[in-house]
């Protein structure tokens, strides 16, 4: 899905340079005239093209437009960004005044970029042109009050955008049409798109990228990316954005950024990176989200973990409409980096945030309304599934009594599950979406987790629409995008039981798939190690386990997989507990021929858990303290460390006031778990995310807050620094 570009053609662009507003500003409130500035355009002249906001005698005296100082210096105010004043002055002029037009436009305005209210900026943008029309008629002869009229009409079909009101929005841009010259073509390709009607985006978009104004053919280019994107043209789509990022001299944000995407779509993931950090320094910043955002995706693709918290920590909005289109996109990359991780539970939290309150932002985002909640929903349920694992393992380890209290949970993640699995094919069954989620890199759940589908949606289902996504891909690229559909039908294979022609599948699959998709290939090898343990009626540590057990063990959680393991324990009471506790685990099969060994370590302050193969090499170790007291916080320091709060790490321990709130506020987050005050189960639920859980690679940052000697960090203190 591509994104539209966040410049509008209006006075009142938000990133315009702050020099140019600053005089403009001054030059107003001395009287002078204040011209239209445009990025990108040549300033036309007063007479070429005269503006709205000019204070000519004709418009501020004794014609129809009646403009109070208040009004004038409320569009000052948001002109040069200081929108909470220009908020204050239009609600007094509208207070004050009988129908004051250019303070409902001002206001109208406030509520569209600053606080993402659309319905109220509708209300006053519509309110704003009735005042107008009243007072200077349907086809207003003044220039002031044509050129006023021109741009409420053109904002009113932008905020109609901004609420995905597609047809209303066509219906503004004709009745500008009908009155002004020339037409607005190139703002009809988006909402054309949109409404998935591609021939008459297209015949605009090739017109207009004849045009002499580079906005026009910029807009026309992207739009034209856009509806080859959403026709499911990859290749199409990747040629329209190269020529748009050469007419652009490779300084359009927005260009860039899609050729990222159209990068992603064709498998070149190298590219993909490159764009986006093209889009980081383009100068000419109109795009409507962050290339931050989207590079944390192309680093998870890539099993680039540090890389891609490192792109979101960076993300810093510069204006409010971009936080208030961007934060839940943000959220939403978050989530799925803690699912890549392995940190379920605080990713549902995540999760939970984007699916309650999601972005308004649908406007600017190529893909249906229904394609955005379904991503979300996928991802939603994917995390539920990977905290039910967790919640599995939880319960098995202690024994009857913890079976029983654990029902309540069971019960509650069945009702969550249950839940979120109807939305699931709610979305999916709209027009083609479970179509486009099954191909390859045409929706934003990633093929590393979208094959859970399967277990959502069942056999038949799935068989069919992957049939169809067979059928519908292009020559050019067949042969890739066919083998992550064979990864997506050996999982269904798999679970059916179809041991044989599963293997097949995924063999071709991973011979295929470009080794840049790494987190996709360790699931597919997963898969193998699974079916080939299946088929030979015993589980060994082949390379596919052993690369899995060094580089990303989680596929193995995912999947529900079990391990062989012989065990060994030093003497301790502690230790035997912990033996005989680990023994239900749904991780491991105790087997004595067993290749790999779980060693219980105890002593006088700890317990550790370590998995080593026959040549003694560990793979990773899960630790605690045995008293509990002193493990807290150990763990407190530790988080305030990776959060960057050194001035808080002299203090060994906090007050009794201050732990007691600490655990008061823990208990109201349903998110986070409480400590586990019993130590053998502690350390166990803690193998069971560490030993299966990626390790991340320390920052500068990192090394230099913790102990310089450390090199890598475990996924759930990774993510700390996210906060």
């Amino acid at each position: 899905m591509f994104l539209l570009s966040q410049r509008k053609i209006s006075l009142w662009s938000p990133h315009s340079c702050r020099i140019v507003l600053y005089l403009a500003g001054v030059a107003l409130l001395l009287g002078g005239p204040l011209s239209r500035f445009r990025r990108g355009e040549a300033q036309p002249s007063q007479a070429a093209r005269p503006s709205s906001f000019n204070e000519s005698s004709k418009g501020g005296a004794g014609g129809c437009l009646k403009l109070s100082t208040v009004e004038r210096e409320a569009k000052v105010a948001f002109y040069t960004q200081k929108r909470n004043r220009a908020r204050t002055l239009a609600e007094k002029a509208l207070k004050e005044q009988d129908k004051p037009i250019l303070a409902a436009f001002v206001l109208a305005q406030v509520y569209e970029e600053s606080e993402g209210n659309f319905p109220k900026s509708l209300f006053w943008i519509r309110e704003a042109t009735r005042w107008l029309v009243e007072q200077c008629g349907p086809l207003p002869s003044e220039i002031e009050a044509q050129q006023l009229h021109k741009d409420l009409l053109i904002r009113e079909s932008f905020i109609l955008g901004d609420m995905d009101r597609r047809y209303a929005q066509l219906k503004a841009l004709d009745r500008y049409d009908l009155i002004y010259q020339p037409p607005k073509d190139e703002l009809k390709i988006w909402p054309l798109v949109k409404l998935g009607r591609f021939e008459e985006a297209r015949e605009i978009g090739l017109k207009q990228i004849q045009s002499d104004n580079s906005f026009v053919r910029s807009r026309a280019f992207n739009g034209l990316m856009a509806v080859e994107c959403e026709a499911r043209n990859r290749v199409a789509s990747y040629e329209w954005g190269m020529k748009g990022h050469i007419d652009a001299r490779k300084q359009s944000c927005v260009i860039a950024l899609n050729m990222g995407l159209a990068s992603r779509q064709c498998f070149k993931f190298d590219e993909e990176e490159r764009f986006n950090r093209i889009a980081l320094t383009a100068e000419d910043k109109d795009c409507s989200s962050s290339p931050y955002i989207q590079g944390s995706a192309t680093y998870l693709i890539r099993g680039e973990f540090q890389k891609s918290i490192s792109a979101l920590s960076s993300w810093a909005p510069r204006t409010a409409i971009e936080w208030m289109q961007s934060h839940m996109r943000v959220k939403a990359r978050r989530a799925e980096l803690m699912y890549g991780l392995g940190v379920w539970r605080r990713g549902l939290k995540e999760i939970y945030d984007v699916v309650t309150y999601p972005d308004r932002a649908a406007g600017s985002d190529s893909a249906s309304e229904e394609m955005l909640n379904l991503e979300a929903y996928m991802l939603y349920w994917s995390l539920l599934e990977g905290e039910r694992v967790a919640s599995e393992e939880r319960r098995a380890v202690r024994g009857v009594w913890g079976w029983l209290r654990g029902q309540p949970e069971r019960l509650l993640e069945a009702w969550r599950h249950w839940r979120v699995k109807r939305q699931v094919i709610r979305f999916a069954t709209h027009n083609v979406n479970i179509i486009d989620l099954i191909r390859p890199y045409f929706s934003s759940v990633m093929p590393w987790y979208s094959a859970s589908l399967v277990h959502i949606l069942g056999g038949g289902v799935v068989r069919v629409a992957i049939d169809q996504a067979r059928s519908e891909e292009e020559s050019e690229l067949q042969e890739i995008a066919h083998a992550y559909l064979d990864g997506f039908e050996a999982e269904l294979h798999w679970r059916e039981g179809r041991d044989e022609s599963a293997l097949g599948l995924v063999e071709r699959a991973l011979s295929v798939v470009p080794k840049e998709a790494k987190l996709y290939r360790y699931r597919l090898l997963a898969l193998r190690w699974s079916i080939r343990s299946r088929l030979n009626g015993q589980a060994r540590l082949d390379e596919d386990l052993h690369l899995l057990l060094r580089e990303y063990p989680l596929p193995l959680r995912i999947l529900n997989l079990k391990i062989p393991v012989q065990v060994s324990s030093s003497a301790g009471a502690l230790s035997a507990k912990v033996v005989e506790a680990i023994a239900q685990s749904p991780r491991f099969i105790f087997d004595d021929t067993a290749e790999l060994t779980l060693q219980v370590i105890e002593d006088a302050r700890t317990l550790e858990i370590c998995l080593v193969n026959q040549r003694g090499n560990r793979y990773r170790c899960a630790e605690t303290l045995i008293d509990t007291e002193a493990e807290r916080e150990k763990v407190k320091h530790k988080r305030r460390a990776l959060q960057g709060r050194p001035q808080d790490l002299e203090r060994a321990k906090d007050s009794d006031e201050e732990q007691a709130e600490t655990q008061k506020a823990h208990q109201r987050d349903q998110w986070r778990r409480p400590l586990e005050v019993n130590p053998v189960y502690r350390v166990i639920d803690r193998a069971h995310r560490e030993l299966f859980s990626p390790q991340v690679e320390l920052t500068q940052r990192e090394m230099d807050t913790l102990d310089g000697n450390i090199r890598q960090l475990k996924a759930e203190d990774a993510v700390e620094s996210l906060y």
